[in-house]
């Protein structure tokens, strides 16, 4: 169950999608591609209705897409229909549409809240109080769906600790969890907003400009290109506008046969050759489907059709790692069912940073013992408690 018994830090509805989905069609790769690809293709087809049927809009919006990251799903990604639909039934005025994507969206991923706000100041200076209500109304449906769910499944405690505790008061101020951007990423960046923000001053375009900026604040405090990729739609729509976008035109034509040539036939992210030989050998360790893999790749549990020892899972990344009874509730699973290998990387590199649990490390080192060291640093260990080492040498000491 979510939360509880898996450390989720987003609301449930991404996950749910992707659950019912595998049920549907089966989990694999491939079918996680097509669902990409869907999801892509009705925000394409959203903002070709929203902009009025321009199809230069969406010429912009395309290679956009693929170069900030788009060619893959993220949380991200499921965000950029229910934004257009916002935006659309902001600028047409039917309100209480208006607060049912608001709120939709907050199911989805909790940055949206940036967006429900850039969206609650333009109603306050367009829209009389009336209009404001029926947002609230429909933005609070949802609300009150979120709460039924968790109730009924007895879940309020850990989505209220993983998804709204961890995102709000640990996630942020976590050392590791800061990344800003590189000088080149930077540049585009700018390249793009800068020019594009001042025109939309000068034109008093301030609806498009705060939904633009509000979608964009998802890259905080940690900065991929993958977290603009709900502003792209807004950024698009304003390109569109500029006389002078041809130049930005050959620019991202550049970049999309770059994709075409190069990336296209490249194997999917975290997916590469060399993981999934790893997981062959690996996979021939495990006897009874349960094991653990601490401070390595989690794909393994599915390269390898295994379960987490103790039936909880927290991703192996240094933030999720060090919230406070995670580990605790790692290492509890282990004891009660000792699996007979797990598979550990003491040196998770992180801004040049060795990274390790401390805990799981001392309780790994003192009950396991490494006997296959792969390139990537992950090593397998065997079950070989101190306390039983101790015993088989006053055993031999004896004789």
């Amino acid at each position: 169950m979510y939360y509880r018994d898996i450390f989720v830090i987003y609301p449930p509805l991404y996950w749910e999608l992707l659950t019912n989905f595998y049920k549907f069609v089966g989990i694999s790769t491939y079918n996680l591609q097509i669902l990409t690809y869907i999801i892509i293709a009705l925000s394409d087809y959203l903002l070709w209705l929203i902009s009025k049927k321009n199809w230069k809009v969406v010429i912009i919006y395309v290679p956009l897409q693929i170069f900030f990251e788009g060619n893959g799903i993220w949380v991200d990604h499921l965000l950029i229909p229910f934004f257009l639909l916002s935006y659309h039934f902001l600028i047409t005025k039917k309100y209480f549409l208006l607060g049912l994507c608001l709120g939709f969206s907050l199911l989805i991923k909790q940055t949206a809240s940036y967006f429900i706000f850039g969206s609650i100041l333009l109603l306050i200076k367009q829209a009389p109080f009336k209009q404001i209500v029926q947002v609230v109304y429909g933005i609070t449906i949802f609300l009150l769906v979120l709460s039924a769910y968790l109730i009924w499944n007895n879940n309020i405690h850990y989505f209220w600790t993983s998804a709204v505790d961890y995102i709000l008061f640990f996630h942020p101020k976590h050392p590791l969890q800061f990344q800003f951007p590189t000088l080149g990423q930077l540049i585009m960046v700018s390249i793009l907003y800068i020019p594009t923000m001042i025109r939309l001053v000068v034109k008093r375009q301030i609806t498009l400009l705060i939904l633009l900026l509000t979608a964009s604040l998802g890259v905080f405090t940690r900065f991929e290109y993958f977290h603009l990729q709900p502003a792209l739609p807004f950024l698009a729509i304003a390109l569109s506008e500029i006389s002078w976008s041809l130049i930005f035109y050959l620019i991202f034509i550049l970049y999309f046969l770059k994709f075409v040539l190069i990336s296209w036939h490249q194997p999917p992210r975290f997916w590469d050759i060399t993981i999934l030989n790893q997981a062959q050998t690996i996979q021939s360790y495990i006897t009874n489907k349960k094991t653990l893999f601490v401070n390595t790749w989690d794909q393994y549990y599915y390269l390898t059709n295994s379960l987490p020892a103790g039936n909880f899972f927290a991703p192996s990344t240094p933030w999720t790692m060090d919230y406070p009874g995670n580990q605790e509730r790692i290492i509890s699973g282990l004891q009660q069912e000792q699996p007979n290998f797990i598979f550990y990387n003491d040196c998770f590199r992180v801004k040049e940073i060795c990274y390790s649990p401390k805990k799981l490390k001392v309780y790994i080192e003192s009950n396991y013992k490494e006997i296959l060291k792969f390139p990537d640093g992950t090593g397998i260990f065997q079950y070989y408690p101190m306390s039983l080492g101790k015993k088989i040498e006053s055993k031999y000491s004896k004789q």
